[in-house]
């Protein structure tokens, strides 16, 4: 997330001088002005810490607000998210140290340009796609996005992987994959539908359960209901009710972007339906967890 509400912050904000000190505070404020590094940093804009002032100002009239529980479930808060930066900081390190960043980020945004050659060839006209494919662009040219890509190894060409014969990488797995990536450098929100999914397949597993592929979608709606007690119990769903063709189409896209970052793998069950299992030692996946769970 690339901003804390007023709750989320003050909450937060009281456990902190218990948990960190003067020096590891400096340490945090000298990481967020090296925004120009070529690892990944949590950035904050002028507006945030125009906030964070005021909610430093506020900070003395939270023990009369919160309580033991809320002190403790900020604190919990506080060490996912330290524990996600952690993560990320050291795989975009290790990213940068092996290849170069530059190169991938040219070859990102060569593949998009590719993939606008073979689109406008199908049809000049597709404006919308266009415009997917300008935010494209822009988004694999920030090297933020595109270090924590790389450490995952996403293929630079994805866009362009056929998927049929008339058809390459869908759009909308495209959007996923790049929600992903700004998830975890906390400039967006995971994708509703990437969160459920992820933590549905943990808490299956969680179980000693895989979750099937046709489960998956099933998630994607606040209305589904599966027969066996144990497995609908341990589905995480969307908050919201969407009909069955957008439901197939977000589970589709979602399997295909997580798969992308290895955080997802292929399986099947005893009865020999394809389902998804959650590779733990992926750091992408340690990162997305620390994010949601």
């Amino acid at each position: 997330m690339s901003k804390f509400t007023v709750k989320m912050y003050n909450e937060a904000h009281a456990m902190n001088d218990a948990v960190f000190s003067d020096a590891e505070y400096d340490e945090a404020h000298a990481m967020n002005d090296a925004s120009d590094a070529a690892y990944l940093q949590i950035a904050i804009d002028d507006a945030e810490i125009d906030d964070a002032e005021m909610y430093n100002e506020a900070h003395a009239m939270n023990d009369a607000v919160f309580s033991d529980a809320e002190y403790d479930e900020a604190h919990a808060m506080n060490e996912r998210r330290a524990t996600a930066l952690t993560i990320v900081s050291n795989v975009a390190h290790t990213a940068t140290n092996e290849v170069s960043l530059q190169s991938y980020v040219s070859a990102l945004i060569d593949a998009v340009d590719v993939r606008k050659a073979y689109e406008v060839a199908k049809n000049a006209e597709n404006d919308s796609m266009f415009a997917k494919l300008k935010m494209f662009r822009a988004s694999v040219a920030h090297e933020r996005i595109a270090s924590i890509m790389l450490a995952s190894n996403v293929d630079a060409n994805l866009l362009n992987r056929q998927e049929r014969i008339n058809a390459r990488f869908n759009e909308k797995s495209y959007v996923k994959v790049l929600n992903i990536a700004q998830s975890i450098a906390r400039v967006a929100q995971l994708n509703i539908y990437t969160r459920a999914i992820l933590l549905s397949v943990k808490c299956f597993e969680d179980n000693g359960m895989l979750l099937t592929q046709a489960e998956t979608k099933q998630a994607c709606t606040s209305n589904s209901r599966l027969s066996v007690t144990t497995r609908n119990s341990a589905l995480i769903r969307t908050h919201k009710i969407y009909d069955s063709s957008t439901c197939s189409t977000q589970a589709s896209s979602t399997n295909n972007a997580l798969q992308s970052y290895g955080v997802l793998t292929e399986t099947r069950d005893s009865a020999n339906q394809l389902c998804f299992a959650l590779n733990r030692e992926n750091e992408t996946t340690k990162a997305l967890l620390a994010l949601v769970s």
